[in-house]
């Protein structure tokens, strides 16, 4: 009893430090703005009323956990608006601020968390990952991450846009890991998630199909023109066309965005596919399968189609080498290593075939191709003179970014990207925060069995799709959507086959624990 207080008391003192370390970061942020940009704040004046919000949640602390209906909501609105919003539908109304719905969903899922942590002790233990090693290292990594990315601001040549890109990439992909360890401890959260992507993928598929029909996106007509929204036009007309074949893009900015969030799904409907019984769900399911299939080869996206076979292979064996009941260590391991030789052994017999499809099979695919490497040789200099900490951020692409057709400047590396800018360490460590939730998801399923190893599987595919094409592309639109995949792997990897959570650190040491 004792030692739950002190446990406790610990919990209180840390969350009130980093509260505290939040609202000094508010403060200084103010600061800066007051300094760099006066009429910004005068525009945020609003943002006054913040802290008063603040202190009323404070001040009203509630002890109960969020009902599970106005979890599974906020996971359906947040799906359904980063999926179907169009990227490139920013609207503007006179001289108010720009509207994009997918950054006011990110906006307003982050004030809601802030306000349930301040005003719920149990949202700031999950926020504080309910004491589980893997799940705090991940967001220890998150938020080194982040710093590393703060410090090569110090060298940046546009400090104040600098500062803007990284707080921006703060609010838009790695608060989603966040808000999803704290809100989704709730058994239904996969079935949710499973269903909400189902029903996008066939509307997505709909739009296409007018898309590819018609020749033209109707949505992009509507797209905002003038000061530096005219190159992201440019960049869309330009990336359309491709030996004469017309380039879906559906609701993203680029043919290749979509092949990637279409990819991510692919993994999860095959999972379906291969863990359902039912007649019925498992005929959905592949209908929803060929529908991401047909959606990849509709955006001509190379990069899509390897993503997609490597991600379907991984959940396929996953399947394969799946545990029908909890296995001891030995056993474990003779799963891990025959699921690792399997892998090799398929991807070195289909090497010829990713060859081909990476250097391309047309005069305008082989270019793309040469543009990338020599982006590479371009960049690497650069890597080896700074390779701690970058040469700041916002650099990478006057240092190997691409001119290509209109004058634009293109970087279709992500790792590259981070590198120059921030550094090898930011590169690494950027990888683990997507890696140990694919690697522990994939534990998991080869050494238990649970009652979520189907979108476990899911996910080990769609983390893998995001980690590969990485490498053939900067826009980092579908991150968000892959940090709260890996918030939710962390929730639901702890949930043994009765289907309660349980800290891990609790089962390793064998004692009784406190079912949350």
């Amino acid at each position: 009893m004792l030692l739950h207080v002190r446990r406790i008391s610990s919990l209180s003192t840390l969350a009130s430090v980093f509260l505290w370390a939040i609202l000094l970061f508010f403060l200084f942020l103010i600061g800066a703005f007051t300094a760099l940009a006066p009429e910004l704040v005068v525009r945020l004046t609003p943002l006054i009323m913040v802290p008063v919000f603040f202190a009323v949640a404070a001040f009203s602390e509630n002890k109960f956990d969020l009902s599970t209906k106005f979890v599974l909501n906020w996971l359906l609105i947040v799906l359904a608006i980063l999926s179907l919003w169009p990227t490139y539908l920013i609207l503007k109304i006179g001289s108010m601020p720009s509207i994009d719905g997918r950054r006011m969903v990110v906006l307003l899922s982050i004030f809601s968390l802030t306000y349930l942590v301040i005003n719920r002790p149990i949202l700031r233990k999950h926020f504080f990952g309910d004491s589980d090693p893997m799940t705090q290292l991940v967001s220890m990594l998150i938020l080194g991450y982040i710093g590393l990315r703060y410090i090569s601001l110090g060298d940046s040549l546009y400090p104040f846009y600098s500062f803007i890109v990284v707080t921006w990439d703060l609010v838009n992909y790695f608060s989603m890991y966040f808000l999803a360890i704290s809100f989704l401890h709730h058994q239904k959260t996969s079935e949710r998630f499973m269903a909400v992507m189902l029903w996008i993928t066939f509307l997505i598929g709909c739009f296409v199909v007018l898309e590819k029909l018609q020749g033209i996106n109707y949505l992009s007509a509507y797209a905002p023109r003038g000061g530096n929204l005219e190159a992201q036009a440019m960049m869309q007309s330009i990336s359309r066309d491709r030996d004469g074949a017309f380039r879906a893009q559906g609701t993203f900015e680029h043919p290749i965005a979509l092949a990637e969030y279409c990819a991510m799904g692919m993994c999860f409907f095959l999972a379906s596919l291969l863990w359902n019984d039912g007649a019925k769900s498992r005929l959905i399911y592949l209908c929803a399968f060929i529908v991401s299939a047909g959606l990849i080869f509709a955006s001509g996206s190379r990069s899509g189609l390897v993503c997609a076979g490597v991600g379907a292979l991984l959940v396929f064996l996953l399947w394969a080498y799946r545990a029908n009941s909890a296995l001891n260590r030995a056993g474990s391991f003779t799963r891990k290593f025959l699921f690792l030789t399997t892998l090799v052994g398929i991807l070195a017999l289909a090497a010829p075939i990713i060859s081909t499809l990476t250097q391309g099979r047309s005069t305008a695919e082989r270019m793309s191709t040469l543009a990338r490497s020599e982006m590479l040789v371009r960049g690497l200099p650069s890597i080896a003179d700074n390779p701690f900490f970058g040469v700041g951020v916002g650099s990478a692409g006057q240092v190997a970014g691409h001119i290509g057709n209109g004058g634009i400047i293109t970087l279709d590396n992500h790792y590259l990207g981070i590198a120059i800018e921030s550094g090898v360490p930011a590169t690494i460590v950027f990888i683990l925060t997507l890696l140990i939730p694919a690697l522990k998801a994939s534990h998991v399923i080869i050494s238990r069995a649970g009652p979520h190893s189907c979108f476990l599987a899911g996910a080990v595919g769609a983390l893998s799709v995001l980690l590969i094409i990485r490498g053939t592309m900067w826009l980092s639109t579908n991150l968000t959507l892959g940090y709260l995949i890996a918030g939710i792997v962390m929730i639901l990897s702890r949930i043994p086959a009765e289907g309660k959570i349980i800290p891990e650190a609790a089962q390793a040491r064998g004692r009784p624990v406190a079912v949350t």
